[in-house]
């Protein structure tokens, strides 16, 4: 790992600026001196006045800092950020493996762990894990992103009711991040989560209604892409319709997004989700018609 005081060097030489530059109007000339010699450490805002005229963000900060890599906690909040009910489940076990000491990893490793087991149909001990997490997380004051993301990947515990009550103060909130990076994935993982869990509990007619609210947001927020998760929910609804010619349309789709991939198991995975929304006739009728596709 870097010495910050190193970093700050090393980019500001290859920027071809001097130490009188970063100071100006922020420090004296002497002082970044010895905060490039570590010799001082900086106050935030002078951190944050260095960062801004080397023009770094803190997270490119800290990628530098760690010799152009994540640091392993980093590495494991990214990875948890992408993470979804429609997640191949290797993900999910790879991330619940985690023994790293840190309170945040740790609810991320026992609520893959949780994730986990709800999709391996122990729902019973799946609720247990989420339930102590949501001990956790229930008495903030307020949700800020880590915790939101924490939410959206816990909300299998609650009843009909108490998911939705919650998941108009978790959108609310999220919305507040509609500037931040990241926002718009989020909220489409959020909504596909929180469909995937009414139409597992078989609630169609609140599933059906977020889904157009999520359609329309695609075009309200110029989103020209739309991800697995929302054609797989897409064709399951299709056929809970008993709409054979668009179900078909939207295989067109998945297969031409599969085509991208050579792994077999992201087909299972695909079907393995379609069916935990699916009832027992429904996954029938699916089997048959995918068989004779």
């Amino acid at each position: 790992m870097e010495k910050y005081g190193d970093v700050f060097k090393i980019v500001r030489l290859d920027k071809n600026m001097t130490q009188t530059e970063i100071a100006k109007g922020s420090m004296s000339r002497s002082l970044y001196v010895k905060i490039e010699k570590e010799n001082v450490i900086p106050s935030f805002n002078k951190f944050k006045d260095i960062l801004e005229r080397l023009g770094l963000t803190h997270v490119e900060f800290n990628f530098l800092l760690n010799d152009y890599r994540l640091s392993e906690k980093d590495q494991i909040i990214a990875s948890f950020s992408n993470i979804n009910f429609f997640s191949d489940r290797t993900e999910l076990k790879n991330l619940s493996k985690n023994d790293c000491d840190d309170k945040f990893i740790k609810i991320i490793t026992q609520l893959c762990k949780g994730m986990l087991l709800f999709k391996e149909g122990d729902c019973v001990e799946a609720i247990n894990i989420g339930k102590e997490i949501w001990e956790i997380i229930s008495v903030l004051d307020n949700y800020y992103w880590f915790d939101l993301l924490v939410i959206k990947n816990l909300i299998y515990i609650f009843d009909t009711d108490t998911l939705l009550s919650i998941s108009d103060i978790v959108l609310k909130r999220l919305f507040e991040y509609a500037e931040f990076e990241g926002f718009f994935n989020q909220y489409i993982d959020f909504s596909t989560n929180l469909i995937f869990i009414l139409l597992f509990n078989n609630d169609v007619s609140n599933a059906k209604y977020i889904f157009e609210k999520l359609e329309k947001s695609f075009v309200e927020y110029k989103q020209g892409f739309i991800n697995i998760s929302f054609l797989t929910i897409k064709s399951v609804l299709h056929i809970k319709d008993n709409d054979l010619k668009s179900f078909f349309t939207i295989v067109q789709q998945i297969r031409s997004f599969l085509n991208e991939f050579t792994n077999d198991s992201i087909v299972e995975t695909w079907l393995f989700n379609c069916k935990m929304m699916m009832t027992e006739r429904e996954i029938a009728f699916l089997d048959f018609i995918i068989s004779k596709y």
